[in-house]
């Protein structure tokens, strides 16, 4: 096999995974991935070593996406094509949105690793949007990525137990549903904010002051 194929078989396997994991929990077997891939178990493992090496190749390419989605962050009047184009991948972010749920719901150092990567990603997001004009600059940046991580994770979960996927909806389908229940409300907030004065802002700082805290 050529480098070139080799490094071909091992994308599909990775990406097989993350849609196996996503689909049926991380008990799912080096069996079960294979056959999604088209290889035997036997490259799975010259690959990755073991399953737990493959669930790290899956953790990595999680964050690559979020990298993608980092360069997303594009100046004042100039973010809705691009999120737009990204989110246009509807196959790569079913997958995704399937293999979070899976790390949130298995607890543990699964939902720890995968809530600290998402944090980290989630900072560098917004001193990227600070940086070119298109975020608003926080009182406690730290504190604001581990809130919005939290906040989609909770979205995200929510969504899923309320409207489970069918079995043979497809992760293009599955991503639709979540984004058009969801994106509108959620850019709203975001984009207009929802109360009309600072009050319960300024209160809530006497009492609650950021601290920053990602845990």
């Amino acid at each position: 096999m050529s480098s070139a194929e080799d490094r071909t078989a091992r994308a599909r396997i990775r990406d097989a995974a993350v849609e196996v994991f996503g689909r049926e929990g991380f008990s799912a077997s080096v069996r079960t991935i294979a056959a999604r891939a088209g290889v035997s178990p036997g490259l799975v493992i010259h690959h990755f070593g073991s399953k737990e090496g493959l669930r790290q190749a899956c953790d990595d390419r999680i964050d690559a996406l979020m990298a993608d989605k980092i360069a997303t962050v594009s100046g004042p009047g100039e973010m809705g094509p691009a999120v737009l184009a990204y989110l246009s991948d509807t196959d790569t972010l079913g997958g995704v949105y399937l293999y979070a749920i899976r790390s949130i719901q298995a607890g543990g150092q699964l939902a720890h690793g995968l809530y600290d990567r998402l944090t980290r990603a989630t900072r560098r997001y917004l001193e990227t949007g600070v940086a070119n004009g298109s975020i608003r600059p926080g009182a406690d940046e730290d504190a604001r990525a581990a809130y919005l991580v939290r906040h989609s994770l909770g979205i995200m979960l929510t969504d899923f137990l309320l409207h489970p996927p069918a079995p043979d909806d497809g992760t293009a389908e599955i991503v639709q549903g979540y984004l058009a229940r969801n994106a509108a409300p959620v850019v709203e907030l975001f984009t207009f904010g929802m109360l009309t004065d600072t009050t319960l802002y300024d209160d809530v700082l006497k009492h609650f002051p950021p601290t920053g805290g990602t845990s």
